[in-house]
Order: structure tokens, then C-alpha cells, then sequence
């Protein structure tokens, strides 16, 4: 395998060379900046894209495993220029001197990252981040910038990081490549404040999983989902549909499990409110935001929702709030309902019948009450009915990167780079459907399995970690202590 793997790279890289002398290794023609490839490398791409597909499959195990988006891609000529790579998050995965890596994927890495360089006409070269503390990164790299010696050209960088970043100018802004170009998906572009500031692949799929075998038990009428595909998925509905599974309960059981970071995070957008307002503003007093927090508050109060103290080696109360719904919920036990982002929920069906429920609404949020208790009555919420998610890996340039190379080639060899072919709007159709967050856990539940795509159609990003930095404030910890 392994020397048919590298036969196709060798191949690959040959092909790579020759496609730069008779593709023109580019646009000298075309000033620094300008953002649009021509029609002539798109139906190129298009064209050699096709052929490819019309091989067939006997010629399909010779294409490069690493790279099968071969033909996708202009091969622009970035003039031999270096550009440093931060070794961190996406970039990180892609280093070949990344340490403790099997010597297969040594060589999987460096004959990529060999057959990039050749097909650009660049070097890539790879630095270590500037500390190895994950919290102090984005404060080195903006020290960094600031003292006008970037750490690197090219950043995978945590949506977390990227306020510090937006506030120091670090990131090139594409808004106005963007804008003049069709050749990146506007679904795949970062929005922050207004500005372009890269190529994105959010952290989705999270919300209300349920132990459905738990519900059964309980002889609740209908489960969660169920409730929800009515419309009777309110607070004054959900709260009432607590209490009912509590007053079934054993004294050791509970219908939920949020920790009250987390409910704050991706409830307000259930009701229809952000976190961060457009105007700048934090809005955790705002009707709607204050509403969504009583909500929980009564969830406490009434023993639905457990928070779980305990006292540290200092004699102070802390809150186990990350490990308590794995502790329970995961094993099928104590807990009914949790939130769980699709990475924690996929092995607990092992375990039970795993179910899905997207977050409640409020008053902030209407729905047709002549639909409310037939099936569907949920597809009349309001617009502002909303799911949240508030990470991801954002594919960023540091200011700077437009003296060296045009940054919309730049991003378009790190697409290839990376393998995100349905990024690219210009070269191939995208998927018609979001198969990235496919639950495959819940695949034997057609409801669930509606509810989850439902969810995922109406994320919206939530400013949360971002700000959480400076004087303290730490948004979840302090809601846990209030």
C-alpha cells in the first residue's frame, strides 16, 4: 500500500510541474490583491474535473489518496515566495514534523505538503506556536504583530481567538475579494463585525439529546422531539413537561442536565437573541436574554436541572458541571435530557436509545398557535428561532500577506491543502446536503434525524468565549457561582 501510495504521489507531483508550465504558472498579468481567477483556469478546472470523472473506476486507485482534488484547483504561481505556516489547529494536522507521528504519516504529510509547493510554485514552511500554553496563544500572536514580526503568514485559527485578532487589525480582510469574486461559497466565509476575515468550517450539530429509553420508562405521553414537532416545545411548555418527569422520578434521577454556560450560550438564540448585539453590545439584559436565564433559574430551583458542587483541596465550592453529564447522562443514568455537542452523543447509543431535541423558545419567539399540536406546527416559528454554535477553525492570513502573494490565491491553495473541495464555488457544485454534520447515531429515528437537520439549518454564530477574556470575566464559571 504503501508503495503504491507513493507511486501516485510521485505521479502526482509530475503532473503538478507540468501543470504549472502549461498553465501559465499564473497571472503575472493580474495585480497583487485582485481577487477573481479567470473563466478560462475555471473551465479549465471544470473540464479537467470532468474528464477525471469520465475515466471511471478502473483509473480511481491510481489517483494520490492525500489528494483528491487534483484537477480542482488553478495551479497559480505564488513566484517561489516563502510563507510561514503557525503549526496549530488545522495546520497543525498537516505539519510532517509534527511530533510522535508513525513514519507512514510522516512521509503522508511531507509528500503533500511537497506536491502543494511544487503545483504554487512556493515553499511552505512550518513554525512552532509561540508558546505551549493554548490560552496564552492569541495574546503571542497579537504581541507578535503589534512588534511588526508576525509569527507567520498563514493561521488556523479557534473562533475563541479571533476577537483579540479583530481588535489588533491582525487578520487580512477579505471583504472586498470577497465581494468581487464567486469563487468561495458565502457559506464558507467568516463574518466578524462586518469583515471577511477568511475561509471557515464551523462546530455544529450541538443541542438536547435524550435518553428516549428513560422517557419510555417514565410513561411520558410524548417524548421531547415529539413535543417539539407540535409546537409545544415553549419555556411554559418544556418547564411543564419537567415537572411531569420529575413527579415520576426516583429522588436520585433528573429530568436535565445544562450546565448554565452552556444554557446561556445556546438557548438565547431559541429565544431569538445574541449574545453580542450588532451594535456591540452585550445584551445579558435584554427582555429576551433575561427571560431565557428565569427559565433556567426555575429549573434549579424546582430540582429539574442538578448543578453539582464540590469542595477543592482549598475548602472552596467549585461546580462539576463539564464532567457530570458524561458521569451520568453518557452511561445511561441519572439524567434524562443534556446537552451534548455530536462528538460526546455518538457513543451513547451504545448504551441506549439516543434521541434529539433542538433548545426551547420564549416570548421573543411566535409561532402559528392554529398549527400548534399537529405534526410540523414547528416549521411556523418565526425567523428569529435560532440554534447556536460558537466554534470552529477559521483558515486566516496575517495583514501583511498581500505584499508577498495574492491572498485569494493563497486561500485557494489552502483549500486544496486541506481537502475542503465544497468550499470552492467556481470549480464543483456544493453537496445539497450538510453531510459534515450527518448523526449517523441517529439514523433509525426519521424525527429525531428532522430535528437535528432543522437545527443545523438555523445555526447562527454566538460571540461567547471571545469575550470572555480581561477582568475576570468569565461568563459560565460566574453563572455557575450565582
Amino acid at each position: 500500500m504503501k508503495k503504491k501510495f507513493l507511486k501516485a504521489m510521485a505521479c502526482a507531483m509530475s503532473v503538478c510541474m507540468l501543470s504549472m508550465s502549461l498553465a501559465g504558472c499564473g497571472d503575472d498579468t493580474q495585480e497583487q490583491g485582485s481577487s477573481t481567477p479567470t473563466e478560462k483556469s475555471q473551465e479549465s478546472s471544470k473540464e479537467e474535473s470532468s474528464v477525471a470523472d469520465s475515466q471511471g473506476e478502473e483509473s480511481s486507485e491510481e489517483q494520490p489518496e492525500v489528494d483528491p482534488n487534483e484537477n480542482l484547483y488553478p495551479a497559480y504561481d505564488l513566484g517561489g515566495v516563502e510563507l510561514k505556516v503557525l503549526a496549530h489547529n488545522n495546520f497543525g494536522d498537516l505539519n510532517p514534523d509534527a511530533e510522535g507521528l508513525e513514519p507512514d504519516k510522516v512521509e503522508e504529510r511531507k509528500l503533500k505538503k511537497e506536491a502543494i509547493e511544487a503545483k504554487y510554485n512556493v515553499k511552505l514552511t512550518f513554525v512552532n506556536s509561540p508558546t505551549d500554553s493554548w490560552d496564552d496563544i492569541r495574546d503571542e500572536v497579537v504581541k507578535a504583530y503589534i512588534a511588526q514580526d508576525p509569527v507567520a503568514d498563514i493561521m488556523s485559527a479557534y473562533y475563541t481567538f479571533v476577537g483579540p485578532y479583530y481588535a489588533n487589525n491582525v487578520l487580512y480582510d477579505f471583504t472586498n475579494d470577497f465581494a468581487s469574486s464567486d469563487v468561495f461559497t458565502e457559506k464558507s466565509q467568516f463574518n466578524f463585525a462586518g469583515k471577511m476575515l477568511g475561509i471557515t468550517k464551523g462546530m455544529g450539530g450541538e443541542g438536547l439529546y435524550y435518553n428516549a429509553d428513560m422517557i419510555r420508562d417514565l410513561g411520558m405521553e410524548y417524548t421531547p422531539a415529539e413535543m417539539f414537532d407540535m409546537g409545544k416545545w415553549s419555556y411554559d411548555d418544556m418547564l411543564a413537561y419537567l415537572e411531569d418527569m420529575r413527579k415520576k422520578m426516583p429522588e436520585d434521577q433528573y429530568p436535565m442536565f445544562v450546565d448554565p454556560g452552556y444554557w446561556i450560550l445556546f438557548a438565547c438564540s431559541g429565544n431569538g437573541v445574541d449574545i453580542l448585539g450588532e451594535d456591540g453590545d452585550l445584551n445579558y439584559c435584554d427582555p429576551a436574554m433575561l427571560e431565557c436565564l428565569d427559565f433556567y433559574q426555575k429549573t434549579v430551583d424546582n430540582k429539574y436541572n442538578p448543578i453539582p458542587a464540590v469542595t477543592n483541596e482549598a475548602g472552596e465550592v467549585e461546580y462539576n458541571t463539564w464532567g457530570y453529564p458524561g458521569e451520568t447522562f453518557d452511561q445511561g443514568q441519572t439524567v434524562a435530557i443534556a446537552h451534548r455537542a455530536a462528538w460526546q452523543a455518538a457513543g451513547c447509543p451504545d448504551k441506549f436509545d439516543l434521541e434529539f431535541v433542538p433548545y426551547p423558545w420564549g416570548s421573543n419567539v411566535t409561532i402559528d398557535e392554529s398549527k400548534v399540536g399537529e405534526p410540523g406546527a414547528y416549521k411556523t416559528l418565526s425567523d428569529n428561532y435560532a440554534a447556536t454554535y460558537f466554534d470552529g477553525k477559521l483558515t486566516c492570513l496575517i495583514n501583511g500577506i498581500e505584499k508577498k502573494a495574492n491572498p485569494m490565491h493563497v486561500m485557494s491553495m489552502l483549500m486544496e491543502w486541506q481537502t475542503w473541495d465544497d468550499t470552492i464555488v467556481g470549480y464543483v457544485e456544493p453537496p445539497k446536503e450538510d453531510t459534515d454534520n450527518y448523526p449517523p447515531w441517529l439514523e433509525d429515528n426519521s424525527l429525531s434525524k428532522e430535528l437535528y437537520y432543522f437545527s443545523t439549518s438555523k445555526e447562527k454564530l454566538q460571540i461567547y468565549n471571545s469575550i470572555k477574556q480581561g477582568n475576570g470575566f468569565v461568563m459560565g464559571k460566574n453563572l455557575q457561582a450565582v
